[in-house]
């Protein structure tokens, strides 16, 4: 994340895609989830931002444009005394099907494609950290994957931990 003061960061996100695919980002958001565990939809508090949503063509090293998902620390200071509102500290606390932020890539699949997938959406929940040097940066928690109506949580490959992981840099 880049600062643009001591308040706001401009989410910083990059990755590929083999097809069109719209990428939605939610801040302070609570899983909704069917009786089959699979995620329907992310609920946001309506005082707060709203979701940002952009739709990518087919391509590598692809990020979001600048300034489109940009995150003001101090609209976070609401909710403390029974009010509606996210608080600052959710920025910085997974609590039950709630997460700072989640970030959704759902495939669009071209008129007459013939694969087996039919609906396609990858979940990264997140929360955030604070360094020294004041800047915010993102704090991988998990992923998910919808495949058709069939969720899997995807872990590495190769047996690195998420604690290992986190040593290296994040951003």
């Amino acid at each position: 994340m880049s600062p643009h003061d001591h308040t706001k960061y401009a989410l910083d996100l990059k990755f590929d895609a083999n097809y069109e695919c719209i990428v939605t980002v939610y801040i302070c958001a609570k899983e909704c989830r069917n009786a089959s565990n699979i995620p329907l939809y992310f609920y946001t508090d309506p005082s707060m931002p709203k979701p940002v949503s952009y739709k990518f063509s087919p391509g590598l090293q692809q990020s979001l444009p600048e300034n489109l998902c940009v995150i003001d620390t101090s609209a976070y200071n609401q909710g403390i005394d029974g009010t509606q509102g996210c608080r600052k500290e959710d920025l910085f606390t997974v609590k039950e099907d709630f997460y700072p932020i989640v970030v959704s890539i759902e495939t669009i699949y071209p008129a007459g494609y013939k694969g087996k997938g039919r609906k396609n959406i990858q979940f990264t929940y997140g929360s955030f950290k604070k360094d020294g040097s004041k800047n915010l940066s993102f704090k991988f928690l998990k992923q998910k994957l919808l495949y058709n109506n069939q969720i899997m949580d995807l872990n590495d490959i190769y047996g690195i931990d998420n604690n290992a992981a986190n040593i290296a840099d994040e951003s």
